[in-house]
């Protein structure tokens, strides 16, 4: 699988609204029905969020430092609200560090999360798997496609010296150097962070490092989307995958349908497709994930 730095971006669509659960409590409702009864925001880098309540926080759009300010606002306050805080969340995804910077301030408040509909990428990596408590909608789809990886730092360094061989970036570059080795180092601490918030919650952080032992080409054309035209570049897990991941869901099970999500990501103008995770997933056995600490 393709590594991605500039983790998914796009515009969203109306989808299909499931049937609420038996037990959904009040605001939980509330949250879903106002997620589901509009459009994901269609302006690039835009969200919508909803405060609830001192526990309950809606959120709806692409996630970056921008659209996350009401959301770190709400994990920043002093306030202890009655019962656990939660976040439930639909989301193509977006920024991963700026993802990070919400998901360590939730795991601080040990609060959960619960999908509406969709999370996609960064949301899949740190609010769904690095959150202990998980809950998803009937139908809901999560999507992964990588993250930081030590194994891609060669590659990232590559990457930097060609990008200093272009003649533009040396122009707004004033010590390349410098700034080489300052990308490299945000890139370590990137990597750090991102397994530090796993190790946390006992997650295997293959869930995300393990895109580059996947041969997308060998997957079988039933085990993913028909668009012939559409890159293979996600990967949906089933609950049992998951487990072994050290990721388990408290309620809910997410959609494994290739159509489904080959629907969905069509609809957001997507070139991209999704594929079942191969059986054995990166080779993550159980047992295998870190325990919390």
């Amino acid at each position: 699988m393709a590594r991605v730095f500039a983790l998914l971006l796009g515009i969203g669509l109306a989808v299909s609204r499931p049937e609420a659960r038996t037990g959904e409590d009040a605001e939980l409702k509330q949250c879903r029905e106002w997620i589901q009864g509009h459009s994901q925001p269609s302006a690039k880098r835009s969200a919508l969020i909803k405060i609830l309540s001192p526990r309950t926080i809606c959120f709806d759009g692409e996630i970056f430092p921008s659209t996350l300010k009401q959301a770190n606002a709400w994990a920043d306050r002093p306030a202890k609200p009655r019962g656990r805080p939660r976040l439930v969340v639909r989301s193509i995804g977006g920024d991963a560090d700026a993802a990070m910077d919400l998901a360590e301030k939730l795991q601080r408040l040990d609060a959960e999360v619960t999908v509406v509909d969709y999370c996609m990428s960064s949301c899949a990596n740190y609010f769904f798997a690095a959150l202990r408590t998980r809950r998803v909608t009937p139908g809901a789809l999560l999507l992964f496609h990588g993250g930081y990886s030590a194994k891609d730092r060669p590659e990232t360094a590559e990457w930097l010296d060609k990008a200093l061989r272009d003649p533009a970036v040396l122009r707004s570059v004033p010590d390349p150097v410098r700034w080489r080795e300052n990308e490299l180092k945000r890139f370590d601490r990137s990597v750090n962070r991102q397994n530090a918030l796993y190790r946390r919650v006992g997650v295997d952080s293959l869930v995300v490092t393990g895109m580059s032992s996947v041969d997308e080409k060998a997957i079988p054309v039933s085990g993913c989307g028909t668009r012939k035209d559409a890159q293979r570049a996600f990967l949906f897990l089933n609950t049992k995958q998951l487990r072994r991941l050290g990721i388990v869901i408290e309620d809910g099970k997410p959609s494994i349908d290739p159509s489904e999500a080959d629907r969905r990501l069509a609809q957001f103008g997507f070139r991209f497709t999704a594929c079942a995770a191969p059986t054995t997933y990166f080779g993550a056995k159980p047992g295998k994930a870190t325990q919390p600490r």
